[in-house]
């Protein structure tokens, strides 16, 4: 199932259906609560806005469109593998299932080709539980993950 993907709050988002799981879950000590809605996170724009100023977004959203017109994204799989993740200074904590996409790496070279950026693959993911209402992660490849399950 192709879905389109959308621009939110500084993030591209892969949405997907609601998810059936119990509304909360305790992991290493901490109880987490179930996200109200799910998506796939497929890159955090605002970080890059952050690194190479405001102009960057416009570019990036540009290059998505491009890329969009031959290419959709879609789950792949969703993998029987669950991180533990925990970032920043007031201590965000999420768990996240990993998912496989189509056309992702694609969409990254595409980035760092046309923009000149250096931009990381972001490790696809749906956040299941966070500490807080719905107070995720902006993951990359370099946030610290707890492997609970592969």
């Amino acid at each position: 199932m192709d879905t389109q993907i959308i621009y939110n709050k500084g993030y591209l988002i892969l949405p997907i259906e609601p998810l059936t799981i119990p509304p909360t879950i305790d992991i290493l000590g901490v109880s987490l609560q179930a996200k109200t809605s799910f998506h796939i996170s497929l890159l955090c724009v605002k970080n890059y806005i952050q690194k190479y100023g405001p102009d960057i977004e416009e570019k990036i959203l540009a290059v998505v469109d491009e890329y969009v017109q031959n290419h959709s994204f879609s789950i792949l799989r969703y993998k029987n593998e669950f991180r533990f993740a925990q970032v920043g200074a007031d201590q965000r904590k999420s768990l996240v299932l990993m998912v496989t996409i189509s056309h992702l790496s694609g969409f990254f070279e595409k980035l760092r080709k046309d923009l000149g950026i250096e931009i990381e693959d972001q490790p696809t993911h749906c956040t299941l539980y966070t500490l807080g209402v719905d107070r995720g992660i902006a993951s990359t490849i370099s946030t610290i993950w707890n492997r609970l399950h592969n």
